[in-house]
């Protein structure tokens, strides 16, 4: 039965993870201390029993391993099957939600949302916080997001003006935001600074623009960058406690592949076998882990998107005896949520916090929700977008709802003109939750965002344009048009930059075809062959189509030296900008679009001819691989 706890815990903790890589050049244009808000998994929690006892309530998971775990027992572990085909889904469940209750009991919150032991922070002081006492303490344990603290203390130099807040997540975005108050005020006094610079996560993004909206009259944040947060609710809140949740066995392993950074791909592996009993084991263990542990949580409750807000309440929530829980939700979702998008802008134009947010977009929701997401988080709670459905792009001719259409994805998926900060909001295709500086470009942009004054806005630096593509290592290569402004095409940018982004593996290009172009042709010379980190200029030869606010796309195919992939694909979407718009019918909003990352034909049906005898044979040789590898690490 462990094993099923491992797979459980896995998507409540992996997906809020957060993990980072390293620049080179530190940089520090300012002298503020850097408060590290962090997300869920990150946090540590410790209760104090009757006797005085003190324990570690929450925290300190070796998030490397349950992935690891994970994969492996998901794709061949034989006790498991054993398991599947002795017990039945029920019997499953109840043992599964048992055990999540005998381990997790503990965390529970009453029905009106407040804890029933006694569980707080283990850091509450500003000295006890600070990340350079812990390091020379040996408190390593207790830093919140470790990884992208000492990405932080690379570029300023050292831990000196680090500080790690920590707050009883469980309780809600207003009491964290609450606990925030307090701290910054200790964080001010400790150093003598009139302001500080936040660096906000996923839970930690609501956390601040909760503060931000009751507290930032104080005028005492210089910069808040929030990188994937859940400002307006999580997709995988609303799955759990809908209990709609269900697994996307190939988005979740695309989900790892970008965490772990690895550059051979396993994702369309599990394309043909699709593990529907587990979707139904997870669905019928949720009422016990709701009703055994986070049933009351008001973090989750406010994790859930407005539009979803009643109708969740409704199934899950007694008027009467959940009444002081539902008055906390209630605020959160009428009061909150309405505004922060107005709240944000006041803390920016009247209180001078240079406010910014960093989202995910175009992956679907590793859990059930099919939105338009960073696997976790939709691209519209994040931000406030307009955001078409999953799958689809606005139709051709689609004019920004305000300003102009340069607030238009490239793909046409997202209208940043009615987002929470339309000029201070960047979104990055194909990013996932967590894995902000997993990215070369995410990790100098947010870099910026908290510990310069460079980017006013979204047009400060070409650069550093509002809509870019992920160039994280998993995806192995990335290109765009040189010259190009913010992903528009015109028929002088004939010319395609190609990357490749692995950091060891030499890639063979094989073609580069495109759709809504145009009669172009793109000819890569024979035998191309890119080194890690090497580029190549191809030019496409044709007639541009003569059309503007239409998004095209164009697929780099290719073999990668290592990969199991026989043949890679990547496809990105542009936006042609090359003439007059079509006229834009509002009768049919939308157009299909092609998934992100979509897979050749051949790796589909070689997926498919793996589901033999060899399948379990050939990917636990792979895995193992993997696993050795990590080993090594």
């Amino acid at each position: 039965m462990k094993k099923f706890i491992c797979i459980f815990m896995a998507l409540v903790l992996v997906l809020s993870t957060s993990v980072c890589a390293f620049a080179e050049k530190p940089k520090k244009d300012n002298e503020y201390p850097v408060i590290m808000v962090a997300g869920y998994s990150s946090s540590k929690l410790m209760m104090t029993d009757d006797k005085g006892n003190v324990s570690q309530a929450w925290g300190g998971f070796d998030i490397q391993a349950i992935i690891s775990y994970l994969l492996n027992f998901i794709l061949f572990d034989k006790r498991a099957k054993e398991a599947f085909s002795t017990f039945t889904d029920e019997q499953i469940a109840k043992n599964v939600g048992g055990a999540v209750t005998d381990l997790f009991g503990h965390l529970a919150l009453d029905d009106g949302g407040n804890s029933i032991n006694n569980i707080k922070p283990y850091l509450t002081t500003a000295e006890e916080s600070s990340t350079k006492a812990l390091v020379e303490q040996g408190k390593d344990f207790y830093i919140t997001e470790p990884e992208i603290q000492a990405e932080i203390a690379n570029r300023m130099g050292g831990y000196d003006m680090l500080y790690t807040f920590n707050c009883d997540f469980r309780l809600g975005t207003v009491e964290c935001a609450k606990e925030l108050d307090r701290f910054i005020e200790d964080v001010l006094k400790t150093t003598g600074s009139e302001k500080v610079n936040i660096y906000a996560v996923s839970h930690g993004g609501q956390t601040t623009a909760t503060y931000l909206s009751l507290y930032g009259y104080k005028k005492q944040v210089n910069n808040a960058v929030l990188t994937v947060p859940a400002i307006g609710g999580a997709a995988l809140a609303y799955d759990i406690l809908s209990g709609t949740a269900t697994l996307d066995e190939e988005n979740l392993v695309r989900f790892i592949e970008h965490g772990m950074m690895w550059e051979p791909d396993l994702h369309w592996l599990v394309q043909s076998q699709p593990l529907k009993r587990i979707d139904n084991i997870i669905k019928l263990v949720i009422p016990y882990v709701l009703d055994g542990a986070l049933g009351n949580w008001g973090s989750l409750w406010d994790f859930i998107p407005a539009q979803y807000y009643e109708d969740v309440k409704a199934l899950r929530l007694d008027p009467v005896k959940n009444k002081e829980l539902i008055e906390k939700s209630d605020y959160v979702h009428y009061e909150l949520m309405p505004n922060f998008g107005e709240n944000l802008r006041k803390a920016r134009d009247e209180y001078g916090v240079d406010v910014s947010i960093l989202a995910g977009t175009d992956n679907g929701a590793v859990t059930g929700l099919q939105e338009n997401s960073d696997s976790i988080i939709t691209t519209n709670a994040s931000t406030g977008a307009t955001v078409a459905p999953f799958g689809k792009k606005f139709a051709e001719g689609y004019t920004a709802i305000n300003g102009d259409n340069s607030y238009v994805s490239p793909s046409m998926t997202i209208d940043a003109s009615t987002a929470y900060l339309p000029d201070n909001t960047w979104f990055v295709s194909g990013l996932f939750h967590g894995m902000t500086i997993k990215d070369e470009y995410t990790t100098e942009l947010v870099m910026k965002l908290l510990l310069t004054d460079d980017l006013k806005d979204v047009n400060s630096d070409p650069a550093y344009p509002q809509f870019r593509a992920t160039s994280n290592k998993s995806s192995k290569v990335y290109f765009e048009f040189k010259d190009a402004p913010n992903g528009k095409i015109t028929s002088q940018n004939n010319t395609l930059v190609i990357t490749n982004v692995s950091e060891k593996n030499n890639m063979r290009l094989l073609a580069v075809t495109s759709k809504g172009m145009g009669d172009v042709k793109f000819a890569i010379p024979k035998k191309t062959v890119l080194a890690p980190h090497e580029s190549v200029e191809i030019k496409y030869d044709g007639q541009l189509r003569g059309a503007a606010k239409a998004a095209c796309e164009v697929t780099v195919s290719y073999c990668m030296q290592g990969s199991v992939t026989p043949v890679n694909e990547r496809t990105l979407y542009f936006t042609l900008d090359n003439g007059e718009a079509p006229q834009y019918d509002a009768n049919t909003p939308y157009m299909t679009l092609g998934v992100y990352g979509s897979d050749s034909t051949l790796q589909k049906a070689f997926s498919e001819k793996l589901a033999t005898v060899w399948y379990a044979k050939i990917l636990k040789l792979l895995m193992n691989i993997f696993l050795y590898t990590l080993k090594l690490a």
